[in-house]
């Protein structure tokens, strides 16, 4: 099934930054975000990348940049901090590595998947601020393009370009704001924001096409099947890079626009508008890819339960357990993240039997979703049937085998339940999914601590039954 994985900058409700929009049947869902760390801050989500394990998305924060591994489901993997990138826009992956457009320093930096290490492949600014606003990556016949914004003048805009990152040569330039850059098969396209325009060229630098009439700021440019989608931004009321206030001081009137949406644009045919107004304001990137049977969604159909588990998700980040509950429980027909969040802030709440209650309606109402059962072995564990709960455990490993803390669950029963190498399996597993987990590193020692033991006890009950065998 065709979809669009939609990712929102500067939203107020980070956690519900990143969309699915089903070409076929037009809906749009959100992916369910809850599970990224607490402690973890950002404002929203700006590049994506389709990668071999699933896929990964770049965080918008005021710290070092970060990466958000999802896997197939789009369910959360882990978060990676970077060193060498600052304030992350657009993210390419070619050949085990991601090509990612470090905007706060003009540079372009490699990243290995598996070694999680950072090299600075291209600069073409001043290496230590955002100067000409490096944006969008694109890899296109073996050669990976990125576009920017280039430094204005007060006599004019058109100082945007596309330049290759091998070389640093300009392909095209003369450009307003360009975004999006994306490879239509033999030529490339992306979408100038300033002027409402869809621009396709050659690598050459000659022009193919430009298609000018859409209102609002472009940004976020999808291909699938002959199908062009591309997206548009809420004007802004104050400028993200000074924080002064915009308001009547554009005179462009296509660029006014209050409602974002998404074009969708076949050809020979009238563009369509996917109203976005009830989701989130500014689109950033669009990626198309074609869908599992199962996603790791929250269904955003009714605007009213997005904004109820949105609160919800603010007054947990703030600690705020009653509130939490109670913006969960006027949600109608909750999905099951809401229904595991419910249960978990009861728990927090030493009301025990409410949060059994919740996750066992959740188990039934979804027995293919991982986290439930994962939540649903601690719970068991909580009441001391470790056998039930390590089950419940494996089964949720069995499901996803990508999550640390799944992985630890299990490990650890094993090793409480005596099963020493089996644990020390799991346990490792968990370590290597996420190194800085301490907790697996203490229950892995525990368990090769006791392993050792007993092959010593064995070992000196083997001898004395030898020696005894000799004395007879």
């Amino acid at each position: 099934m065709n979809k669009l994985l939609i990712s929102s900058c500067f939203n107020p409700n980070p956690l519900f930054a990143l969309a699915v929009y089903c070409l076929d049947s037009g809906r749009i869902s959100f992916v369910d975000l809850s599970a990224i760390p607490h402690s973890i801050h950002f404002r929203g989500i700006s590049g994506l990348a389709k990668v071999s394990s699933g896929f990964v998305a770049g965080l918008q924060s005021n710290g070092p940049s970060k990466l958000l591994f999802l896997d197939e489901a789009l369910r959360v993997v882990r978060v990676e901090s970077l060193q060498l990138t600052a304030d992350i826009h657009s993210i390419v992956h070619y050949d085990g590595t991601l090509f990612m457009v470090s905007t706060g320093n003009d540079s372009v930096v490699v990243y290995d998947i598996a070694a999680r290490t950072e090299t600075l492949v291209r600069c073409l600014g001043s290496s230590a601020a955002d100067t000409v606003h490096l944006n969008g990556l694109c890899l296109h016949q073996g050669r990976v393009f990125v576009s920017m914004f280039g430094v204005p003048t007060p006599k004019s805009m058109r100082c945007g370009s596309v330049a290759a990152v091998d070389t640093g040569e300009t392909v095209l330039g003369g450009l307003r704001h360009p975004h999006s850059l994306t490879s239509a098969r033999e030529s490339l396209m992306l979408a100038e924001s300033l002027t409402g325009a869809l621009v396709s060229f050659d690598t050459d630098g000659r022009l193919r096409d430009q298609r000018p009439g859409y209102f609002g700021y472009l940004r976020g440019l999808g291909i699938i099947d002959g199908r062009v989608i591309v997206g548009r931004s809420k004007k802004r009321k104050v400028s993200r890079s000074t924080g002064a206030s915009v308001e009547g001081a554009n005179a462009m009137d296509w660029l006014s626009v209050e409602q974002p949406a998404l074009y969708d644009i076949t050809e020979g045919k009238a563009a369509q508008e996917v109203d976005l107004l009830p989701f989130f304001d500014e689109v950033y990137e669009l990626l198309p890819f074609r869908a599992q049977a199962w996603l790791n969604l929250v269904d955003a159909g009714a605007p009213a339960a997005s904004r109820l588990h949105a609160a919800a998700l603010e007054a947990q980040r703030c600690g705020d357990v009653h509130t939490c509950v109670e913006k969960l429980l006027a949600i109608p027909c909750p999905s099951a993240p809401q229904l595991m969040m419910l249960s978990k802030s009861l728990h927090d709440m030493s009301d025990a039997e409410g949060a059994w209650t919740t996750a066992s309606l959740a188990l039934k109402n979804f027995p293919g979703y991982a986290e439930n059962l994962h939540w649903m072995s601690k719970l068991l564990e909580f009441r001391g049937d470790l056998p039930a709960a390590l089950e419940h455990a494996i089964r949720a490993t069995e499901l996803n085998d990508a999550v640390a803390i799944y992985a630890l669950q299990r490990g650890d029963l094993l090793r409480r339940m005596g099963h020493f190498a089996d644990a020390i399996v799991h346990l490792e597993r968990a370590i290597a999914l996420n190194s800085r987990l301490e907790v697996a590193e203490k229950s892995l020692a525990a368990a090769l601590a006791e392993s050792d033991r007993n092959e010593m006890i064995g070992s000196v009950q083997a001898l004395q039954r030898l020696t005894d065998w000799r004395a007879v």
